[in-house]
């Protein structure tokens, strides 16, 4: 994150340049400052959201095989009783 924003503050003298050359530099300073701005939010917002979208995905997921597991014992224990009280 500091590294992040370091490298976003040291590309300022490329935005604001003047001179000879300058539209070249200008344009260049845009591109990389607003990339590193995007990846460092994109980093920052999207990342732990989507990494909890797939957290809830998974505890869903297995929530779902529990429930499914325990059925099909309850359907086999019913199973064996009524075998039982028909001997």
């Amino acid at each position: 994150m500091m590294t992040a924003w370091s490298f976003i503050i040291g590309v300022i003298p490329l935005v604001i340049a003047s001179g000879a050359g300058a539209g070249a530099m200008r344009a260049i300073g845009i591109t990389t400052a607003s990339g590193m701005l995007v990846a460092t939010v994109f980093g920052i917002i999207f990342v732990p959201a989507i990494y909890t979208i797939f957290q809830r995905l998974r505890e869903w997921v297995r929530r779902g095989k529990e429930n499914t597991s325990q059925n099909s014992n309850e359907e086999s224990d019913v199973a064996d009783t009524n075998s039982k009280e028909g001997e």
